[in-house]
């Protein structure tokens, strides 16, 4: 079996589409067969609201939005039903009412979203369960039971498969970084680069998707046990990944091929280019291997270590090939890129290491601060209360769009109206790139599905096949919902005309009242994204562009702590380093969206493209300096350094300041940079000057801490022209977006 499908088959989705595909069946088949098909349908809208919150998470969280899920849903049923008899506008009103609270509660993050989508899913489950012979008490009792039936269904299973999950995260986690370094690797040693920036950028919001779901998992506790367990060794495999990530970052990408020092020496680099080679392969081959639970190799570490050993000869071979002033630059760059190779390398040994032996924790450190922990409280539900907040336009879009669908339901007396509302809150989302996907989804997987039923009913299929073929269906769909929402929309409704084929309906005749509802749905919300309060993502880029600003700077400053205090990272400088990664990866999944936009709303998308990049080049650079001084004996800061790190930091703040519309006005001349530069050059002069005293007096290649001085020296100045110049053009290009802004 192709590894593309075993990949596919052991994520999240498809372990949860086993039982809720199962509880279904049995409910349906056993209604059929029983004649209690009322009793089956309730019992089945029961498991979904169960079903709707059970996202990947910590299994605590999970239990509790289960179960807020089942109660939430339960009192819009509830709701519902008490009104049912009412005038058709009171109806409207109780129904609007429930819709609005019920968007609302998305404001408390992923799971509050999908609590919130079980109380719309329980208000059109609502519009068919009037139409069964079944009572209001029996409505409520039985999805009760199907809501605590799959909520301990599933509380057990996740119990046992929480760890596996864990490790399937991680091997993905390992992959993404692969396929990132991967890109990087084309920049370093091949011609014609791969990938983009931007297609880094996407690699880079992946990363950070997983990696922000494994905090949650690995980390919400509040204490370790002072002995080795699986869950430790996963969390300290877990931080040796997100360094590997951030030696990813600060890799050197400096094309080696059309550089002039080895342009004509690709011999020197050819070990280079093996270790990068075997390292990837290294990476691909434990990402693959947890995920299908085999051994890592050791002779994988074997192999690098060989390799490195060969890389560090090849810089000996190279210096002594040429004259010291023609070799010298290019030896050094060379030695910078070994450097990471080590501490890449001392990585991938700790992970084996822990693999093999465990971790003891012998702290009680919390993790918290390093989970974006949701706040359920009323006041946040109270916040979002306001006309500009995004949850409150989006709950009175909703409102709209299901008015609509309503009254084109009583108006035209036509049959199965609720599959108009239950296209309405399918794809109804709160910007419209998300709406406009889902819209497409929806209406192409219906396609499919009604095509396949179309198939069946031609066929004259007996019941059994039918039976047979909407149970896999249903698996099917639930197991795509989250990675193909168009083969889920189809499955599903496949499965749903298998349904309607037990009730001995005409299904033939059922095939396009389906299509035009579902198409009717797609133009109410079109039209309502398009009117009532419209969100456009460029709207949002420039709060997106200050949180990164200002995390990049916080990145910054945690970096030049580490180098002038001479310590060790601490939590200050990771937490800086994780929310500056999330940040800028949250900026690049919005441009991604602004693309999709139409064009009306792109008018500044090259700025918006600059910016991005400008901020994920200075993230580069602060992981290279840091990676740097984390693995060397450095010096002290000198005067001239702390001159100009605080130009830099002046012009990120003053970035931020025009962002808020404040004035800004540096302290620090660009001719006192230009000064402290001038000295910091001479003083390297100075060093290349004793290195080769050093040589013509008969010293050793690797010996004295001279050439150490020289590989910090070359490394500082380098990336202060590198900060400096990134620092100067996001002021700039931060100062262009502003004025477009105040033109408008």
């Amino acid at each position: 079996m192709p590894f593309s499908i075993k990949r596919f088959l052991q994520n999240f989705d498809s372990f949860r589409a086993i039982f809720i595909s199962a509880l279904l069946c049995a409910a349906f088949l056993w209604g059929f067969y029983t004649n209690h098909y009322a009793i089956a349908f309730v019992f089945s809208a029961g498991c979904m609201l169960a079903y709707f919150p059970n996202i990947e998470g910590n299994n605590t969280e999970r239990f509790w939005g289960m179960l807020s899920g089942i109660l939430w849903g339960l009192l819009c049923i509830f709701i519902f039903s008490f009104t049912a008899h009412w005038p058709f506008y009171g109806q409207l009103i109780s129904n609007l009412t429930v819709v609005f609270f019920s968007a609302m509660l998305s404001i408390f993050g992923n799971r509050g979203v999908m609590v919130s989508f079980g109380g719309l899913f329980a208000i059109v489950i609502g519009h068919a369960v009037i139409r069964l012979d079944i009572s209001q008490s029996n409505t409520l009792l039985f999805a009760l039971l199907g809501g605590l039936s799959y909520l301990l269904l599933a509380a057990i299973s996740h119990l046992v498969y929480q760890s596996r999950n864990i490790f399937i995260l991680l091997s993905e986690q390992v992959l993404h970084i692969h396929l990132y370094m991967q890109c990087v690797h084309a920049n370093v040693f091949e011609s014609s680069p791969s990938k983009s920036q931007i297609g880094l950028l996407k690699i880079m919001v992946k990363i950070n998707t997983v990696q922000e779901l494994l905090r949650t998992m690995l980390m919400f506790r509040r204490k370790l046990k002072k002995k080795s367990t699986t869950k430790t060794t996963q969390l300290a495999i877990f931080k040796d990944l997100v360094d590997i990530y951030e030696l990813t970052l600060a890799s050197p990408q400096h094309n080696l091929v059309s550089d002039g020092a080895f342009s004509n020496d690709q011999e020197t680099i050819r070990p280079f280019e093996q270790f990068s080679n075997q390292f990837l392969d290294a990476l691909n081959a434990m990402g693959k291997d947890w995920l299908l639970g085999k051994n890592l190799d050791i002779s994988q570490l074997q192999n690098l270590e060989t390799t490195w050993l060969s890389c560090e000869q090849a810089i000996g071979i190279y210096f002594q090939k040429y004259p010291p002033s023609t070799s010298r630059e290019g030896a050094l760059q060379l030695r910078n890129i070994l450097d990471f190779y080590a501490a890449e390398l001392q990585k991938l040994h700790s992970i084996f290491e822990r693999l093999q032996h465990g971790v003891l924790e012998n702290d009680t450190q919390v993790y918290l601060k390093f989970i974006t922990i949701q706040k359920y409280s009323l006041q946040t539900f109270k916040e979002a209360f306001s006309r500009n907040a995004p949850t409150f336009r989006f709950a009175v879009r909703l409102c709209v769009a299901f008015l609509i669908g309503m009254l084109v339901s009583y108006y035209t007396q036509a049959a199965y109206t609720q599959w108009t509302l239950v296209t309405i809150i399918v794809i109804m989302r709160p910007g419209y790139v998300l709406t406009k996907r889902r819209a497409y989804f929806r209406l192409s997987g219906t396609v499919l599905g009604l095509l396949l039923a179309g198939i069946f009913s031609l066929l004259a299929l007996p019941t059994m096949i039918w039976g047979i073929a909407s149970c896999l269906s249903i698996y099917l769909g639930f197991m795509c919902i989250n990675r193909n929402y168009s083969l889920a929309s189809g499955f599903i409704t496949f499965s749903l005309m298998g349904l309607l084929h037990f009730q001995k309906l005409d299904v033939d005749e059922l095939l396009l009242t389906r299509l035009i509802h579902s198409f009717i749905g797609v133009c109410i919300v079109f039209f309502v994204n398009y009117t009532v309060f419209p969100v456009w993502e460029k709207n949002n880029f420039r709060i997106y562009l200050k949180k990164v600003l200002k995390a990049n700077l916080a990145y910054f400053n945690a970096m030049y702590d580490i180098y002038n205090h001479k310590t060790d990272t601490d939590d200050v400088y990771r937490l800086a380093r994780k929310r500056a990664l999330v940040e800028n990866g949250n900026l690049a999944s919005a441009f991604e969206n602004i693309q999709s936009e139409p064009k009306s709303k792109q008018k500044e998308v090259n700025l918006f493209y600059a910016l991005i990049l400008l901020n994920h080049t200075l993230i580069g650079s602060i992981a290279s300096f840091s990676t740097f001084i984390q693995n060397h004996q450095t010096t002290d800061v000198s005067e001239n350094f702390e001159l100009i790190k605080n130009y830099i930091k002046e012009n990120l703040e003053a970035a931020t300041d025009i962002l808020d519309l404040k004035t800004t006005s540096g302290h620090i001349s660009y001719e006192d940079v230009e000064e402290s530069f001038e000295i910091l050059h001479k003083k390297y002069t100075k060093i290349n000057l004793d290195r080769d005293i050093e040589l013509q007096s008969g010293t050793k290649l690797g010996s004295t801490d001279t050439r150490a001085r020289l590989l910090e020296g070359k490394v500082v100045l380098d990336q202060l022209h590198a900060f400096v110049q990134v620092a100067e053009n996001i002021k700039y290009y931060v100062g262009v977006l502003s004025q477009s802004t105040d033109k408008k």
